[in-house]
């Protein structure tokens, strides 16, 4: 495990585990099987899983911030743009 000193550091750890689990959602959806409501595999739950393996579980909260701001954008994606 590695070791995340400061808060700073935290931040940046959670905020880039954020934002790789919104990339490799994205990447999962557009690569489904039309219309796109399931897709076979999910990478952005391995990064989740490693992230949490390797930093520790405060990178949990970059993961639900992600998974969060992901499924907000896929049902905007859904709904067609109106919130």
């Amino acid at each position: 495990m590695f070791k995340v000193q400061s808060h700073m550091q935290k931040l940046l750890a959670t905020f880039l585990v954020s934002t790789g689990y919104i990339l490799f959602g994205l990447l999962s959806i557009w690569a489904a099987i039309p219309p796109g409501f399931a897709t076979v595999v999910w990478p952005a739950a391995g990064l989740g899983l490693l992230a949490v393996l390797l930093l520790g579980p405060f990178a949990l909260f970059g993961v639900f911030a992600g998974a969060a701001v992901l499924n907000f954008i896929i049902s905007l994606n859904y709904a067609g743009g109106e919130p």
